[in-house]
């Protein structure tokens, strides 16, 4: 889990995972400056990897990072795999500060940007274009097509949540779309995305989720002042799905 934000808060979201014994466990790198890592256990059990203690800054960016062991609690359940561990520190040790200024997109011609004109059937952008359509003409019951099973559903400087598709949906048209479908804007050039603090988008699944293609867009939220990343790669038959969305209330600042 990983919880950031630009504000100043003494307040810890690891309060309940940090219950146990802690024990030092050597340092990370994130963003040009090493940090602390500590184990927490608890019946003999590691129950949360906590980098940086329950919360770090670094500039006027401040977080909260565990991995945490879902079987905790349970006396002589499994610990956190070594592996698991390296990975994680790979990923912070990946991102790097970003000085960017952000304005946000007005309104872009869709054929200019996506090849959906010339999109071939079956083919990676023939999906991404079928979801963009889906969601322009507000035919979710198609989107399920498309979509990844069981679906990570994000939120900007919170969590991800995994649900199912038709749960999915329902959140999207209850509380993340516009009334005006059509003034949601897409473009997969990587000049006009967010800056997102310099987090690299492929990773943010972890290193085992493959994305091929990314889509920003505009408009969302019942004001159509957020924004939301749609992440695509392959599934198992190598077939191009749309992996996760992350949205965020007022686009990614």
């Amino acid at each position: 889990m990983i919880w950031f934000n630009k504000t100043a808060d003494d307040r810890s979201f690891l309060q309940a995972v940090n219950s146990g014994n802690r024990e030092s466990a050597g340092t990370f790198n994130m963003l040009g400056e090493d940090f602390p890592i500590f184990i927490v256990w608890e019946n003999g059990v590691e129950t949360t990897v906590l980098y940086g203690d329950e919360h770090f800054s670094v500039g006027d960016l401040h977080f909260s990072i565990a991995l945490i062991n879902l079987d905790r609690g349970q006396e002589g359940g499994p610990d956190i795999p070594p592996g698991l561990k390296r990975e994680v520190e790979q990923i912070l040790g990946s991102f790097v500060a970003a000085s960017v200024d952000y304005t946000p997109l007005g309104p872009i011609p869709l054929s200019d940007d996506l090849p959906c004109a010339t999109a071939e059937e079956s083919s990676s952008w023939w999906v991404i274009c079928n979801v963009r359509d889906a969601l322009l003409s507000g035919n979710l019951s198609t989107l399920q097509l498309w979509m990844s099973n069981p679906f990570p559903l994000g939120y900007w400087a919170s969590e991800w949540t995994t649900r199912s598709p038709s749960e999915v949906i329902e959140e999207l048209r209850a509380y993340r779309l516009p009334e005006n479908l059509g003034s949601l804007t897409f473009t997969s050039n990587r000049e006009q995305f967010p800056p997102l603090y310099g987090m690299p988008i492929e990773g943010m699944l972890g290193p085992d989720v493959k994305i091929e293609q990314v889509l920003y867009s505009e408009g969302w939220g019942a004001d159509g002042s957020g924004a939301a990343l749609l992440l695509f790669g392959p599934d198992e038959a190598g077939a191009t799905r749309l992996k996760a969305i992350l949205v965020s209330q007022q686009h990614f600042d």
